[in-house]
């Protein structure tokens, strides 16, 4: 079995590959001791986000078995197509009687078996799209779903920009409406990996400074569209009073207390007293459970191994752009081997702010550095939905790391030069 699965699964990057089960079977182990004793005293079970966390994880080890042997060029080429399915994934959240409302929330497709969560499917599609869209800038080649611009019979300034702008509308257009669910958490991560590729994809710093400015400005007034948002930022800094200790401030004040229970190597597995009570235990602050209970020897192993995952998409990240930079410089280079590496070093840079920025913000939010903002903390929260995501991004990231090497049908068609030229010739009959 393990023989086949090797052989099935194109490993491009062992380490990366190894990061990610290992972050996922103690993440796993994490969601159900966090979660054991609330789901104990409630259904008298085990938890159930444990059993779909395990379910998932499975499965898609199979999945991305089969994912990472897609070519990175497939997904270049249906990047378009890819962020459509995102966006209407999104829509389908606004069809009555499709959908699941928790905490005056809605996110959640109701699949009947489970449920779907559409924006941690559009992180993924984010990152496909921009990727595209750089690498084509990059290489000068067309998107491969074209966008015809009207922009071409017009001579004003401004319509020749909005075309280039475009991929800027549609991700920031994403994002209002993941925040619309509500959920401002996601929709920030969504445009932090935008801004953070926007970088990698070389946008003037003008650019960048304008983009910055309008959108905190934006961001400022969505959080004070919701007065409990701005709630919990104004009154961060003293939730420890009397006031709001037990109100705005409960899970923050909660899991500093956990933390600094833990000490150094924490009171044990199991033994934890923050899990007890905190509604976000297997979810938002499961933080606070690794600090009580491992204390800072195994917060700090978390924390080195969301570096070592996110380490290893960025080295492969720079490694690739290095190689498509060297590709152009070529007298005659090739623009579609050019697009295909591009593509895989803009994707594996795009997942690396994904993971960078997610994990830090949940981990500032657990030791109280930042206010409660509702960011997981990948592969150790709870959430099928963000499972599968993060999965497809290892899978697709072997594929995006095996562009190193030569293009296959490049590899296919040097071998059959090859055979060619050794070809012994026919001695003739006589």
């Amino acid at each position: 079995m393990v023989k086949k699965l090797t052989t099935n699964f194109r490993i491009a990057d062992p380490a990366m590959l190894i990061l990610a089960v290992l972050a996922t079977v103690l993440g796993t182990f994490m969601i159900y001791d966090a979660g054991f004793p609330q789901s104990l005293r409630r259904f008298g079970t085990i938890p159930r986000e444990f059993l779909m966390q395990a379910l998932v994880g499975c499965i898609m080890i199979v999945v991305a078995a089969v994912v990472s042997r897609i070519d990175i060029d497939w997904w270049r080429k249906r990047a378009s197509i890819i962020l459509a399915a995102s966006a209407l994934l999104l829509m389908v959240l606004w069809v009555p009687g499709m959908t699941i409302t928790a905490n005056g929330a809605t996110r959640w497709i109701n699949l009947r078996v489970f449920s779907l969560q559409p924006s941690e499917f559009a992180k993924l599609a984010t990152i496909i799209f921009l990727a595209a869209h750089f690498a084509a800038r990059s290489a000068r080649v067309e998107m491969p779903t074209k966008i015809k611009s009207w922009s071409s019979k017009m001579d004003w300034t401004i319509a020749k920009r909005l075309p280039r702008a475009l991929p800027l509308f549609l991700i920031v257009a994403i994002a209002v409406k993941v925040e619309f669910e509500p959920d401002l958490g996601t929709a920030s991560v969504i445009l932090a990996v935008m801004m953070g590729m926007f970088v990698l994809g070389g946008v003037s710093k003008r650019s960048l400074a304008t983009l910055a400015l309008f959108g905190g400005l934006a961001v400022a007034l969505v959080v004070m569209k919701e007065p409990y948002r701005l709630e919990r930022i104004l009154n961060h800094n003293s939730r420890w009073s009397k006031a709001n200790i037990d109100d705005v401030g409960f899970q923050t004040t909660r899991s500093e207390t956990a933390i600094a229970a833990g000490g150094l190597v924490g009171v044990g597995p199991g033994a934890g007293a923050a899990k007890h009570f905190m509604p976000a235990a297997t979810t938002d602050y499961v933080m606070a459970t690794v600090g009580e209970e491992f204390g800072f020897m195994g917060s700090l192993f978390v924390i080195a191994l969301m570096a070592g995952i996110t380490w290893r998409f960025a080295a492969l990240s720079q490694e690739l752009l290095a190689k498509g930079r060297l590709l152009a410089k070529e007298p005659t280079p090739d623009k579609k081997e050019l697009a295909r590496v591009r593509f895989a070093g803009f994707f594996l840079g795009g997942v690396a702010c994904w993971l960078g920025v997610q994990s830090s913000v949940n981990i500032m939010m657990g030791n109280g550095f930042l206010p409660a903002i509702g960011i997981p903390l990948p592969f150790f929260s709870s959430g099928g939905s963000s499972l599968i995501v993060l999965w497809m991004s290892v899978a697709i990231g072997q594929s995006a790391a095996a562009a190193l090497n030569p293009a296959p049908e490049e590899v296919a068609r040097e071998s059959s030069n090859n055979r060619r030229r050794n070809r012994r010739p026919r001695l003739s009959s006589t």
